[in-house]
């Protein structure tokens, strides 16, 4: 009643003012039959608070739900056009917010997730290094090797808290292909040399893409990294260009051990790491599901084909480029 008050009486109070405002004027313009002026203000009086009554009483459902004495559902059963928009306005809010929330619940659980598999990864070249100082001398390649996969493991962690607030972290500039996949290739030579696998870069020096650097060097970080994890040594990596319905398409092919048809459809879901993640443990599942999420948002095509034994190929489709 006390919010049907506030909402609905300072409108009548308005309404008697200006009801009193136009008898005064009419007194003034020389009508002076008193009664007849009294009996038209009584008459507009009770009207009004007829009207209020039958407002309030066609609303007492819906004034009730905002006392919180009313459910949800209840307000449905009723026809009354105000009530049903209000509900429906009620409800699609609502909606949004349990979708929010569960968006929000979703994505702490799965850093919570992430966490757990990422510090049990990080568990193993801890203890390797341990191992190797505890050996004389130290075997500076495996000891390099080791530290490579604790930097790749705490950039892998850093992104995917960076990857939720990509519009504050994004950057559209020119970017030489090439020299892009050669600056990943320089920063894992120590990985390359030591697993014995050899890059094979047929990209023309003068292909530019407009992209994010940072972000386009981490999609490239990931894959090439899943091509050393699963290849074997003395193979090589081919990363290539060519051009397709007027879009560029770059390619990297491995020769390893290839993913099982069952599990290609998936590679790209959160956390899955399929045949390959469990043979090898050494995945956590996140690399090509964040690979997935940035060429989505970098409007990238992420293709990936592969036969088991043979190898695999994945194909990045970028939009617009120039070869200068």
């Amino acid at each position: 009643m006390k919010k049907f008050c506030s909402f609905y009486l300072p409108l009548l109070l308005w309404e008697i003012f200006f009801v009193l405002v136009l008898l005064g004027v009419i007194w003034l313009a020389g009508f002076h039959d008193f009664l007849l002026l009294v009996y038209v203000g009584l008459l507009f009086l009770v009207g009004n608070l007829l009207l209020a009554g039958s407002y309030y009483w066609r609303q007492r459902k819906l004034w009730r739900f905002f006392q919180q004495e009313v459910p949800l559902y209840d307000l449905t059963q009723t026809s009354d056009f105000l009530t049903q928009t209000t509900v429906t306005a009620l409800t699609s809010e609502l909606a949004k917010k349990d979708q929010a929330s569960q968006q929000l619940k979703d994505q702490q659980q799965q850093y919570r997730d992430f966490m757990n598999i990422w510090v049990h990864q990080m568990k193993t070249p801890v203890t390797v290094i341990d191992l190797l100082a505890q050996d004389t001398p130290i075997a500076p390649q495996s000891l390099l090797e080791e530290n490579q996969r604790l930097k790749d493991g705490l950039n892998l962690a850093l992104n995917l808290v960076r990857a939720t607030d990509f519009q504050q972290d994004f950057v559209l500039k020119a970017v030489s292909l090439k020299a892009l996949l050669q600056k990943v290739i320089s920063q894992h030579k120590t990985s390359f040399i030591h697993r014995q696998i050899f890059p094979k870069i047929e990209v023309d020096t003068g292909l530019v893409v407009t992209s994010d650097e940072k972000w386009l060097f981490f999609i490239m970080e990931q894959i090439i990294n899943n091509s050393l994890k699963y290849s074997p040594a003395g193979s090589t990596l081919e990363l290539s260009s060519c051009v397709k319905d007027q879009q560029l398409q770059l390619q990297m092919v491995d020769h390893g051990c290839g993913i099982p048809a069952r599990d290609l459809p998936r590679v790209t879901q959160a956390f899955y790491t399929g045949a390959n993640g469990r043979q090898f443990a050494q995945a956590t599942g996140m690399g090509l599901y964040l690979v997935a999420q940035l060429c989505q948002r970098l409007d990238l095509k992420l293709a990936i084909t592969s036969t088991v034994g043979k190898g695999t190929t994945v194909t990045l489709t970028f939009p617009t480029f120039q070869l200068t």
